[in-house]
């Protein structure tokens, strides 16, 4: 969250994003896509402006990962 935060975005997401973002993710989760799959799949959950989307997409992997470090 922090490190999509620090991002210079148009539209950063808040605290309600983070939550439906988490709560995207976990039902994801459970329905049997790995943590990896199920944080990029609930993204646009959490950023919601497409070019902000677009602007975040590539460095998505590597923010990943960090997550899971």
């Amino acid at each position: 969250m922090q490190t999509i935060r620090a991002r210079p975005l148009a539209k950063p997401p808040g605290i309600a994003e983070a939550v439906e973002w988490a709560n995207a993710a976990t039902i994801l989760e459970k329905g049997g896509s790995p943590w990896p799959e199920a944080f990029r799949r609930a993204i646009g959950v959490l950023i919601k402006d497409e070019e902000d989307l677009s602007y975040i997409a590539p460095e998505l992997g590597r923010i990943v990962e960090e997550a899971l470090a």
